[in-house]
């Protein structure tokens, strides 16, 4: 028993005809859709995500198909083995069946105090809802079994549009005003930086200007001496 998995990320060729695509295509292969989420945000590419299930012998087919819906970015398929674990919930529920059908017939030939019958109900409640959680838990593994499930995402290739509307005078003032914007900007951030770094920066030039103003007129004064 295998359970197969396909999961692919394709760019559109035609985003519109490739989102209203994927379920027909889906159904066509006898399959159906689990999940479909799509997005569409105003200066972005739309994108499309979806959870299909189609027979597992027709997987190969489907992938074939949605590949023709424009460039694959991305390609992966998954096959795991469940027949152990299968084999061993079989095992579990026969047994689940068995204690259910020996509590049926204790019950039925059951006639000691009411609340040994009691107790006897409550056991065979409970064996019967592990019962049928086993006998759910098998139909969807042979679902699985069945039915691979594909995952794919669907983008588009967004080309921003240029606008038009504008005229070239106004794009050139709309630059000038942003040109003035900047050199305010810029003239207001320096002066903001000499007002809290210019004592700072004048006291630390002064400390180091005075020292080096004072050795260099000892240099002169010693060089003049040894030339005369």
């Amino acid at each position: 028993m295998i359970e197969q998995s396909a999961s692919l990320s394709i760019v559109a060729k035609n985003y519109d005809e490739a989102s209203a695509a994927i379920e027909k295509l889906a159904k066509a292969r006898g399959g159906y859709v689990e999940k479909l989420e799509g997005q569409s945000q105003s200066g972005s590419s739309r994108s499309l995500s979806a959870s299909l299930r189609v027979p597992a012998i027709q997987l190969d087919h489907f992938l074939a198909d949605l590949r023709q819906l424009g460039h694959v970015e991305s390609d992966s398929l998954t096959n795991e083995e469940i027949s152990a674990q299968f084999v061993d919930l079989q095992a579990r529920l026969r047994i689940a069946q068995a204690t259910e059908r020996r509590l049926v017939e204790l019950l039925g030939s059951r006639t000691g105090r009411l609340e040994d019958v009691l107790d006897v109900e409550r056991e065979l409640a409970r064996v019967r809802s592990d019962v049928e959680a086993m006998q759910g838990q098998s139909a969807l593994m042979l679902h699985q079994v069945s039915y691979a499930t594909v995952q794919v995402e669907l983008s588009e290739e967004y080309h921003e549009k240029l606008h038009s509307d504008s005229s070239v005078g106004t794009k050139l003032r709309n630059a000038f005003v942003g040109g003035l914007q900047n050199l305010q900007d810029a003239i207001l951030g320096i002066l903001i930086f000499f007002l809290n770094y210019g004592l700072a920066i004048m006291f630390w030039l002064a400390v180091i200007s005075i020292p080096a103003w004072f050795l260099r007129r000892v240099f002169l004064r010693r060089r003049a001496a040894h030339t005369s």
